[in-house]
Parts: C-alpha cells; structure tokens; sequence
C-alpha cells in the first residue's frame, strides 16, 4: 500500500511540476503537455500515467501519453514528434539517461520546457526539473526486508543499465545487506 502511495505521489508530483515549470499560461485551456512514457506493462508506470492524467484533468489541459515499449529510439522520435507538433510541456520517463539528452536539449532549444521523472538526466539541465523517489532509501529498505529471511524475485540489471534510477537502488541494497551481515560474494549481487 505505501509503495503505490508513493508511485501516485512521484507521478503527481511530475505532473505538477510539468505544468508549473512554465508561466501562469500552464494552467489556460487549449495547452497540450506529452508524457513520454517506457511502458505501459509496469504497474509503476500505469499508475504514473493516472495521476499524471488526473493532474492534468485538474489543471484543464490536455495529455497525451506515448508508450516507447521500453525503445530508446521510439521516446527520441517521439520528442521529436512532439516538437514538431508544438506541445506545451513535456515529462520524460527515460529509458536511457544519456541516449535521451539530444531530444530533451531539441526541446528546450524550441522553448518546450522539459521534466524528468523518476530517471535522472545528467547534468544540470536544459530540463526545468527532475522528480522521483530516493532510490537509496529504498534500496536501503529492500535490503532490511531482505536481511529478515524472506525470499525475493531480483529483476536482472542488465535490462536497465541505462537508468540511474535502478543503479542507486542496487548499490543500496547490496550496501544494507553487508551492514546485515549477508555476504557480497553471492553471485547474485554481482553488479
């Protein structure tokens, strides 16, 4: 229960953010911001994409979601493609991090501002802001329920390389499992 309290949290955050990283403009009628989403299999990012719709519908604006099916090159074309069509805003769930960073700055550069959730982009900028979790905190809290005995499916990390988000939680989690006492040389931590 607190885990999907927090993911509705984290994507009604990112959309509030999204429409207020801009003037007061946001919130007028007739204004489009895009959310380029990962997937749409992940109870994570189906939940983000209600409060974001939720958000929206509060704030009188129109959303429009786009799914990459974990494609990298499927959420560039897709920035691009909400470019070219002139949308308001636009909140990012990146699938790689780096590889994203030219569209986010084709964005910018055409006075689109830009969000981050959950995944965080390198540098500074050109995106207005970044919302999402600590992914150490959580990483560190995966690993005292780990240390207590009870069996967990551990996704391979190989899948998700290209986000900082499950890096940070992993190390975390290996961190709290030797402060536990379980041992680094299992296999399965190998990073």
């Amino acid at each position: 229960m607190r885990t999907q309290s927090v993911r509705r949290l984290v994507s009604l955050l990112g959309t509030v953010a999204l429409l207020t990283a801009g003037p007061a403009w946001a919130q007028e009628d007739g204004k489009t911001f895009a959310l380029v989403q990962i997937n749409q299999q992940a109870l994570f990012f189906n939940q983000m994409n209600e409060g974001a719709q939720a958000a929206a519908d509060a704030a009188g604006v129109e959303l429009v979601i786009f799914n990459a099916n974990n494609d990298p090159a499927a959420q560039n074309s897709a920035i691009e493609t909400y470019i070219q069509q002139g949308v308001d805003g636009l909140a990012v769930v990146a699938i790689d991090v780096n590889g994203i960073m030219p569209a986010v700055e084709q964005a910018a550069a055409a006075g689109i501002p830009v969000v981050a959730i959950d995944a965080i982009l390198p540098g500074e900028g050109p995106h207005q802001a970044q919302v999402g979790v600590d992914n150490a905190a959580a990483g560190a809290e995966l690993g005292q329920v780990s240390s207590t005995g009870l069996r967990l499916t551990v996704a391979p990390k190989s899948a998700l390389s290209a986000r900082s988000t499950p890096s940070s939680r992993t190390s975390a989690w290996r961190d709290s499992l030797v402060f536990w006492r379980v041992s680094r040389a299992s296999p399965w931590l190998t990073p």
